[in-house]
């Protein structure tokens, strides 16, 4: 919960400083944790497998368009 105090700073900030405290936060947000990275890796390995060996059932690109 933001505090009277907190919002007060926050809106004193210079636009410079505003954007950094945004991009602070938006970084804290977005981290991904080990294992999800590793399992993303492991299922874009395992589509590449399939792509590769056939397995995999691919439109065209133009087709998709249509």
């Amino acid at each position: 919960m933001i505090t009277k105090s907190l919002e007060k700073d926050i809106l004193s900030l210079d636009p410079d400083d505003k954007i950094q405290l945004i991009q602070l936060i938006f970084d804290s947000l977005n981290q991904i944790s080990p294992e999800i990275e590793k399992a993303w890796a492991e299922e874009s390995e395992k589509r590449i497998d399939a792509f590769e060996s056939g397995k995999l059932k691919v439109t065209d690109w133009d087709d998709v368009k249509k």
